[in-house]
């Protein structure tokens, strides 16, 4: 039996090998032919029993085909082996440092008299966190359990977040410094409005 998930544009085919790869075979050319898209990336996830040889005999009909020990990514989300989950989790990190890098010079530009956003740079950097970090690693995090995640890279991204709107707002928000009030709305989850992971 085969089964199929798919959400916006990830699909994801699962069931004996021969028979997810023809299914996946005929759906590529049932969304060439009725909605002329194309699949650009097959990737299989084996097991250790997988006969690894007879999956590579459908590389020349299955474009951009990768066999992956370890697990996959489906809708943003790394599931598999431990090992896997957390090689995700670290790129995701690495990715929001640079990207708060970049946030946080923004907001420090001195402002321009001729742009429409004078006076406004802090505010827009802000949103910005939100946006652009916190919230994609907190959507990771509702289908993966922290506990299967190293905390070192879960403590590294709340301190780089933390850190940025510290410095977005010129040391007016300091996690450390906030009273018991104000640590606990910080601490809800970003998707509640909060600046902490659950």
């Amino acid at each position: 039996m085969t089964f199929v998930t798919a959400y916006a544009d990830d699909a994801v085919v699962s069931g004996p090998p021969d028979q997810a790869l023809a299914f996946t075979k005929l759906l590529g050319q049932k969304c060439r032919d009725e909605a002329s898209l194309e699949i650009k990336e097959h990737i299989v996830l084996i097991n250790k029993r997988t006969d690894t040889k007879k999956i590579e005999r459908w590389g020349d009909e299955l474009k951009g085909l990768t066999i992956e020990k370890e697990g996959i990514v489906f809708a943003g989300n790394p599931i598999g082996s431990y090992k896997h989950v957390n090689a995700e989790v670290e790129k995701r990190v690495g990715k929001n440092e640079s990207r708060l890098r970049t946030i946080s010079e923004f907001a420090a530009t001195v402002d321009d008299t001729q742009s429409p956003f004078r006076g406004s740079f802090k505010h827009i950097a802000l949103s910005l966190v939100g946006f652009c970090c916190d919230r994609r690693l907190d959507y990771v995090l509702q289908v993966t359990p922290t506990s299967w995640i190293d905390s070192r890279l879960l403590v590294k991204a709340q301190t780089d977040i933390w850190k940025t709107i510290a410095a977005i707002s010129d040391g007016e928000v300091i996690y450390q410094h906030l009273d018991a009030v104000g640590k606990h709305l910080y601490e809800a989850p970003t998707r509640l409005g909060g600046q902490n992971w659950h």
